[in-house]
């Protein structure tokens, strides 16, 4: 019996950020630390330890993680 399955979902995001329109983000995208430290939840806690990397900014953008960028289909 197979266990592990492979899903593809649809995510609203821009080409390289979480967010399609300011203000409008990824349903996926979630805070810690009171605001101050965003994360995918799509693509969190790889090594099952319950940490999320945070998502960089870049000219007040938050950034798509790179798990996210490559598991795009084109």
């Amino acid at each position: 019996m197979k266990t592990v399955r492979t899903l593809g979902i649809k995510i609203r995001c821009g080409a390289t950020t979480c967010c399609w329109l300011p203000g409008k983000f990824c349903p996926q995208l979630r805070t810690s630390r009171l605001g101050t430290s965003w994360h995918c939840h799509l693509f969190h806690d790889q090594h099952g330890k319950g940490i999320w990397p945070s998502l960089q900014d870049q000219d007040g953008w938050l950034q798509r993680c790179p798990e996210c960028l490559a598991a795009e289909r084109k």
